[in-house]
């Protein structure tokens, strides 16, 4: 278990980038229960999108920038790391799937990392989870539901749409996915 120095802002009042991550991982999904964020591009997305709505604050301190396949943060990435190395979360590491076990895999040809709380993690992050609003909790929830069971096409399909178009002017695949 992390020291106190070691969780940093987590126990500080306010919300912070940590702890908006710990939130979305303990927020339930569309099972009704906590689920876990399959993907580094996945987590991106629905970040951006919740940050970018309702935790400005947040938002700005992710750095995000206009990248190759739309919205990035570097300091999600890092952030990812850091809550892992505290065992507030685990990744489960993707693997590249040999052509037999096609069918089982994520996008035809790679099964993505997978991020999920720790015991220790899911005790804290339902701490944070219950000290938001009741609307900010709903907002989180229906967000997870909607966008973490979606297929990362779709999702990326209702980024690339909803977005303003100075996060998509760097995109690689923005042709694919703007209508």
């Amino acid at each position: 278990m992390p020291n106190e120095d070691a969780k940093g802002d987590i126990c500080m009042p306010g919300m912070t980038p940590r702890k908006v991550v710990l939130a979305l991982l303990y927020a339930p999904g569309k099972t009704g229960a906590m689920e876990p964020i399959s993907g580094i591009t996945r987590f991106e997305k629905m970040l951006f999108l919740l940050t970018s709505n309702k935790f400005r604050d947040v938002f700005n301190d992710l750095d995000y920038a206009a990248d190759n396949f739309g919205p990035y943060s570097g300091t999600l990435v890092d952030l990812l790391e850091n809550l892992s190395d505290l065992d507030l979360i685990e990744k489960e590491k993707g693997k590249i799937i040999d052509v037999a076990d096609e069918a089982n895999s994520y996008d035809g040809r790679t099964i993505p990392d997978v991020y999920r709380l720790t015991d220790y993690g899911s005790a804290l992050a339902e701490s944070i989870f219950n000290s938001l609003s009741g609307e900010e909790r709903r907002e989180i929830t229906q967000m997870k539901s909607d966008l973490n069971s979606m297929s990362l096409d779709a999702l990326l399909g209702y980024v690339y749409n909803t977005v303003d178009a100075k996060w998509l002017e760097n995109s690689h695949i923005r042709e694919a996915y703007t209508y």
